[in-house]
């Protein structure tokens, strides 16, 4: 029974993780090739590139794409529409990008902390992602108000550059650095704890007031009397009766 238990050990142990994916990724390894083609030369850029490089320039691309957009549609959300998705893509891109074209004669160097964080950035992209589009975002014609409201408030020169510079440039910069990692260590597991129990707290309170917005709406349409948080507009119960945005407490505490 020791034996096994030892064994069961071993096998669970992230050597033998590293060992698993450097003999998986090993199969993937591009073979050397004379007839170049578009896709081929794509992916041997992608290996050669630095993995910071990479994603910094893919988030240049990123808010040109939404201030071309806005400057379009005259709509500011763009970024919004891509701001759960693509923390994910980064995640997984900084997770394996080390392990293309990984000399065949070296050691894999595994990150154990960039594989748990690209899980949990995935599970946050999966929730914030079916919340936005459930409230509407995905719709071309969306806007955040707040971005309405800046725009009112703001004289037009200034709105312009502030477009630029903070909806598109610096926001999708910062889903860059976001979801850099380092190497892991036992401050980690508090962490994910953390992460996990921000995560949860998030969705729990953006489905609550979901539920509460959406019979409201109803109540508004049925013309019924409206009383206690129907007639202030806004949700006391739950874990709304602790915290004024417990949607965005979970989110900084899944972030920080």
């Amino acid at each position: 029974m020791a034996d096994a238990v030892a064994k069961l050990t071993q096998l669970m142990s992230w050597e033998s993780f590293g060992d698993l994916l450097t003999s998986f990724w090993a199969t993937l390894r591009l073979p050397d090739s004379d007839n170049s083609t578009i896709i081929y030369d794509l992916i041997v850029f992608y290996a050669s590139s630095d993995p910071l490089i990479f994603a910094m320039r893919a988030g240049l691309v990123c808010s040109f794409i939404a201030w071309f957009q806005s400057m379009a549609t005259g709509l500011h959300s763009w970024v919004d529409k891509i701001w759960p998705i693509v923390p994910v893509l980064y995640a997984i891109h900084f997770s394996v990008s080390d392990m293309f074209f990984w000399p065949a004669d070296k050691p894999f160097i595994y990150v154990p902390r960039a594989y748990l964080a690209t899980a949990l950035i995935f599970l946050w992209g999966a929730r914030a992602t079916y919340n936005f589009g459930r409230q509407g975002g995905y719709s071309l014609e969306f806007e955040d108000y707040r971005w309405s409201y800046m725009g009112q408030k703001m004289p037009a020169g200034i709105w312009f550059f502030f477009n630029i510079f903070f909806v598109c440039l610096f926001q999708n910069q910062l889903l860059v650095f976001l979801t850099m990692v380092t190497p892991l260590n036992w401050i980690d597991l508090v962490a994910t704890v953390g992460a996990l129990a921000g995560l949860v707290l998030e969705n729990v309170a953006e489905h609550q007031k979901w539920v509460f917005e959406q019979s409201l709406k109803k109540a508004i349409e049925n013309k019924e009397a409206l009383t206690g948080d129907y007639k202030r507009g806004f949700l006391t119960q739950g874990v709304w009766k602790y915290c004024r945005h417990p949607n965005f407490s979970g989110e900084l505490i899944m972030w920080w």
